[in-house]
């Protein structure tokens, strides 16, 4: 190669990214990101892991509909020991109106899993019961 091929191929190589300093500015940019990646997926994993076991869940078990202005709620409510819970528990209509509505709260109890039954009045007939939300008060 000539003196003047080699400039016009450095020339070409600066011009168009494929000198030495940008192969090794693209792989540590590739590391970087690599590890970064594999610091995200540890972090991940380790709030999955770590994650609080004080969970609350709660489950509609079924209904009873006692008369037009009547209905009565079977659910049920898994929280940790020792703390209150309170619910909503609504009684809805054939086209899915609140037509009946409490908010009931739960005594603390060293019981994980509690089963209830609550009677809702009604301001007109009711299709179905259950409990909307459940949060945790202490």
């Amino acid at each position: 190669m000539t003196e003047s091929a080699a400039v016009r191929e450095q020339h070409l190589e600066d011009r168009y990214g494929r000198s030495a300093s940008r192969r090794l500015d693209k792989r540590l940019l590739g590391v970087f990101g690599g590890a970064l990646g594999l610091l995200l997926v540890a972090w991940v994993i380790w709030a999955t892991l770590s994650g609080n076991s004080a969970t609350l869940e709660y489950r509609n078990l079924g209904y009873d509909t006692i008369s037009d202005h009547s209905v009565e709620v079977l659910y049920e409510v898994t929280a940790p020991a020792g703390s209150s819970v309170a619910c909503v528990v609504q009684a809805l209509s054939e086209s899915y109106a609140v037509v009946g509505y409490r908010v009931v709260v739960l005594p603390e109890s060293d019981q994980r899993t509690r089963s209830f039954t609550e009677s809702l009045r009604t301001v007109a007939p009711s299709n179905t019961g259950v409990v909307d939300r459940c949060w945790i008060l202490s």
